[in-house]
């Protein structure tokens, strides 16, 4: 179904994976029809990661898969969309999107329903298990814990250049002059403040927790860093100084247990996302 308003308004999603084979087909394949074009970044994956998103890409002409060797260099590919009526769409490998919450949400977005909006918020719930065949999940939900959704409206902006920043993470953000108050929370459409996790159109599962490539064993996945932390100096440090001193109690990514462990671990039927 179109919208009479739809014709200027796009929706581009970006990705940025390495070594995600387990999952990655089924993160691509749930916002494929969300986005108007999907622009998949593989930081040199060494396990299966590369030739499923090949094989998607074949299959699918939105698809634009390209290998990028620096990370921080991922945001150059979106820079070009500030100023025009286009939605961003970040979407990690380790996130699984609710595909008919999704379909709802593109028509709103289309019948221009948040054009006043810089960025919609979404729920997110941090999978510590994840049994597909049963379609059951177990974490932590944001909120409280801190959400990753990431969906921006780029019609804001005159400009978001960055020499080195992941997409979506740099700050040199500058908007048009008639959005002087765009920190006003006003702007930000707090999806996850009126809705609950059974009705949000924008939700995912976060599987930072989970075993995510085929070639990670369980020491690799409980250390490993998303890729802010392997190129932060500071957040290097950082996992350092906290795996010396707080060894025996846990190992791994500060960024990860520091904002996605919180609250309480709730279990909720998932089968709609897989």
């Amino acid at each position: 179904m179109s919208s009479k308003f739809d014709k200027k308004i796009k929706i581009i999603g970006i990705t940025l994976v390495k070594d995600e084979d387990i999952y990655i087909g089924k993160v691509l394949g749930n916002v494929l029809e969300f986005c108007d074009k999907l622009i998949v970044l593989d930081n040199y994956s060494t396990d299966k990661t590369w030739g499923i998103i090949k094989k998607l890409a074949r299959k699918h002409k939105k698809v634009r898969a390209r290998r990028i060797a620096d990370s921080m260099k991922s945001h150059n590919f979106i820079e070009k969309y500030a100023g025009t009526k286009t939605w961003i769409f970040g979407v990690d490998g380790d996130e699984i999107y609710d595909p008919q919450g999704l379909k709802k949400l593109r028509q709103e977005i289309l019948d221009r329903k948040y054009e006043g909006c810089w960025r919609i918020w979404g729920h997110a719930l941090h999978c510590v298990s994840l049994k597909e065949k049963q379609g059951l999940a177990r974490g932590y939900l944001a909120p409280p814990a801190k959400s990753v959704t990431k969906l921006y409206n780029f019609s804001f902006l005159k400009s978001w250049k960055e020499d080195r920043a992941e997409r979506l993470h740099g700050k040199n953000k500058k908007f048009k002059d008639k959005y002087p108050d765009w920190q006003n929370k006003t702007r930000d459409y707090k999806d996850f403040l009126k809705d609950n996790w059974e009705s949000s159109r924008l939700r995912c599962l976060h599987l930072s927790f989970l075993k995510r490539s085929s070639g990670e064993n369980k020491k690799q996945r409980k250390q490993r860093l998303n890729p802010t932390e392997m190129s932060s100096f500071f957040l290097k440090l950082v996992n350092f100084l906290r795996n010396v001193f707080y060894y025996k109690r846990i190992k791994g990514s500060y960024y990860k247990t520091s904002r996605y462990q919180k609250g309480r671990i709730v279990a909720k039927k998932v089968k709609e996302f897989l």
